[in-house]
């Protein structure tokens, strides 16, 4: 009998389980329906595809549409179950409300990009123990603050926003290492320069080797799209090229595939040596008619590969 009610009160707990989690599970698809038609404040960017908006606990996907807008923390309103438009901009307001229930982190900025601030943290071992982190980050939406600048960044759990500046840093250390970056000047002088600095940390050392070697990816993209520009431009296509001090030797291709080597100026592009016979008058010439002159050289069969003429070099770079 004993055995009888036991099994009883056992079959009712489990129902009354079973009824429980059913009511629950309605209780949560509901909010659920009703949050996907309320507007919902969301941060975005240029490569955001999805908002994730958190509510008890649980997650919400939505895919953002923002009409041109490029990045920063806006209203969104559901214009489907699972689709969402950007309404408006958040104010000031909520913007603050968001970010102080954000963790923060202060970093030192070092240069820009076309997806934010490179910076790295003002204090490394404190980023470590709270976000994990060993190096730079990415900082979003920027704004009225400089190279080098102490600013806070804030966490969303994907990516790391603009706060504002730091009010504990140092404005004039800040500035004596703007001084300081000099593209003109050798790198070693300009780390000379920084080492004298009054207060220089280990961190602020490594934000300004990024903004370095950020200057040195710069230069060099820029130098080969030229080149590749100037071929191209009379058929002629870059293989690769070595700079050798104040002049580049370029290695390329005509528009018939045959190989070709030309020694000009770094800055000008003018010729130096042109790598074919031209009687002494390569210096006439640029590198811009080359592809030209050896298409007709080619087309006339009178080419003759000459070896350029050139000094020690200091770097090399090849595509």
């Amino acid at each position: 009998m004993l055995d009888m009610h036991r099994d009883i009160l056992v079959l009712g707990c489990l129902t009354k389980t079973k009824m429980d989690e059913k009511d629950l599970l309605k209780k949560v698809i509901e909010k659920e329906r009703k949050f996907r038609t309320q507007d919902f404040l969301a941060p975005y960017t240029n490569q955001t595809k999805t908002a994730i908006v958190k509510m008890d606990g649980l997650n919400y996907k939505f895919r953002i549409v923002t009409q041109g807008s490029e990045e920063g923390l806006g209203i969104f309103r559901p214009i489907d179950p699972n689709c969402a438009l950007l309404k408006k901009a958040a104010s000031w307001e909520m913007r603050r409300e968001y970010f102080d229930a954000l963790p923060s982190l202060h970093v030192i900025l070092s240069y820009e990009t076309d997806q934010g601030w490179v910076a790295f943290p003002m204090n490394i071992e404190s980023t470590q123990k709270k976000f994990a982190l060993v190096g730079e980050v990415v900082v979003k939406s920027v704004s009225d603050a400089e190279r080098f600048d102490v600013i806070t960044a804030r966490f969303d759990g994907v990516h790391f926003w603009y706060d504002e500046l730091f009010v504990g840093s140092d404005a004039i250390k800040s500035q004596a290492m703007r001084d300081c970056f000099d593209p003109k000047l050798h790198p070693d002088t300009m780390r000379q320069s920084l080492d004298i600095i009054k207060g220089i940390t280990p961190e602020d050392q490594q934000a300004f080797e990024l903004a370095i070697s950020s200057w040195k990816v710069f230069t060099r993209m820029s130098t080969e799209a030229m080149i590749k520009k100037v071929l191209s431009d009379g058929g002629g296509a870059l293989g690769s090229y070595v700079v050798r001090d104040v002049n580049i030797e370029i290695k390329w291709k005509s528009a018939s595939g045959k190989d070709y080597t030309t020694l000009v100026d770094k800055s000008s592009l003018d010729v130096v040596s042109a790598g074919i016979c031209l009687d002494d008058e390569d210096t006439k010439f640029n590198l811009r008619d080359m592809p030209y002159i050896v298409n007709k050289g080619e087309s006339e069969a009178a080419i003759y590969i000459m070896p350029v003429r050139h000094i020690d070099f200091e770097g090399a770079g090849s595509v």
